[in-house]
């Protein structure tokens, strides 16, 4: 028999779809835990830590991370804690790259349906169709 492994998937996920969040976590690596499973490897199910993206720490991942791996409880509020001050500055550099773009593209922009924009992609001007990248524009 092999040694024992676990695998734990961290990741971010809306705070309004954490149940889902959390079963394609898990998921995601059932096959692999699968096939570790045939080749002999004792393998736990996978543990998913999720963080919301407004910075929200789940009961749950405190509790996976002290019950299966023993994390003191002070460790895991300091863990915890910077978890929460990375998110936090993770949306306002988020804020800040998104309000440049709007100002440099003269347009509100959506980067989840037009993520490509806010890299110099070619763009129409919304009234004339002109279609020109925003390093043209600035020359």
């Amino acid at each position: 028999m092999n040694g024992k492994f676990y695998i734990v998937e961290v990741g971010y996920g809306g705070d309004t779809f954490y149940q889902r969040t959390k079963e394609r976590k898990r998921a995601q690596h059932h096959h692999l835990c699968k096939l570790m499973r045939e080749q002999g490897w004792q393998v736990e199910e996978p543990i998913p830590l999720i963080f919301g993206h407004a910075g929200t720490l789940y009961q749950s991942s405190w509790d996976a991370l002290h019950k299966n791996f023993e994390v003191p409880p002070d460790k895991l509020k300091r863990l915890f804690g910077r978890a929460q001050k990375n998110a936090a500055a993770m949306t306002r550099q988020i804020i800040i790259a998104r309000r440049k773009m709007e100002q440099e593209g003269g347009e509100e922009m959506d980067t989840r349906t037009h993520p490509r924009r806010a890299h110099g992609a070619r763009q129409g001007h919304p009234y004339t169709g002109e279609r020109r990248t925003r390093y043209e524009q600035q020359e």
